[in-house]
């Protein structure tokens, strides 16, 4: 079946560290050099914190996201779908079918998801776009996700949790 691209909407899920990096790397320096502000990086015990996030995007951009709490479980990814992608998905391509695109996470391949969005599917008119396993090179989302963490972290360090969700708004 041919697919036409603007028509798939591409889903998936990210975390995203208060402190980038805080928990990476090291650095060696010479014996005798000076430490520089340039190689020194701010940490934050135990990480700092952490946001997990959903989104769904398309053609036009980002069509929805959502910041949600704990492992993606089946229940949750379909209350994700559900309150999240559906509303803004059929208003965006109105009585267009449309490809919804995600990747082999355990709760997009439950039992339960794959039957509620085959059920889902055939009566709001959507479908599930075949997609190789192991592929996230083929996901323009994975592009989207490095280019938010680049842009927050450029950003001084966000003093919580609920600071860093509302640079993400």
């Amino acid at each position: 079946e041919e697919v036409d691209w603007e028509s798939v909407i591409f889903t998936d899920e990210t975390g995203i560290e208060r402190v980038r990096g805080a928990n990476q790397g090291r650095v060696w320096l010479p014996a005798g050099s000076a430490e520089s502000e340039l190689r020194v990086k701010p940490t934050a015990k135990f990480g700092g914190g952490r946001i997990n996030l959903w989104a769904a995007i398309s053609h036009q951009g980002v069509l929805a996201y959502t910041v949600y709490e704990g492992d993606l479980t089946a229940k949750t990814y379909l209350k994700i779908i559900t309150s999240k992608l559906l509303s803004n998905a059929e208003e965006l391509f109105a009585e267009d079918h449309w490809y919804r695109m995600n990747d082999g996470d355990p709760a997009h391949t439950a039992t339960v998801t794959v039957e509620t969005l085959e059920h889902l599917g055939d009566s709001r008119g959507f479908s599930l776009l075949d997609w190789p396993p192991s592929s996230p090179d083929l996901n323009p989302i994975e592009n989207f996700w490095y280019m938010l963490k680049e842009h927050l972290a450029r950003q001084e360090i966000a003093q919580n949790l609920d600071v860093l969700c509302t640079r993400i708004d």
